[in-house]
């Protein structure tokens, strides 16, 4: 077969960032009008887990009617390194470096699963 006839890749869909929709929850364990996000389609989506169950542990604040994708993530990561400036005021230097290691980790993680185009959370069971 020749070059000419082979085909090059299909361009890659562009994926724009999606907006989720909150949902209102009356009563969860005794509080109300709990906030919970929706997710847009079927799918893997650690990053609205994670969001819900800092919005049910009351880590976050969702809004009212929906949130961007972008916002979204900036709430996550400031619940993240809110809890993280709670748990360094240790003076073990060991400690420090751990904890900067698996904050930069974190938030690396949390960039990826923010993308548009994230088929989920690899998971290595070992």
């Amino acid at each position: 077969m020749s070059s000419e006839h082979s085909r090059a890749p299909p361009p890659q869909a562009h994926h724009p960032a999606p907006n989720y929709k909150v949902k209102v929850v009356q009563s969860f364990c005794g509080r109300e009008d709990v906030r919970i996000l929706c997710q847009n389609e079927n799918g893997p989506c650690p990053l609205l887990a994670i969001a819900n169950i800092l919005s049910l542990r009351n880590g976050i604040s969702l809004p009212h009617d929906e949130i961007s994708n972008q916002s979204l993530l900036s709430l996550v990561a400031s619940a993240i390194l809110d809890s993280t400036s709670r748990e360094s005021h240790s003076s073990d230097v060991s400690f420090q470096a751990n904890l900067q290691a698996n904050l930069q980790d974190c938030l690396e993680t949390l960039e990826k699963l923010g993308r548009p185009d994230s088929t989920g959370l690899d998971v290595n069971l070992r």
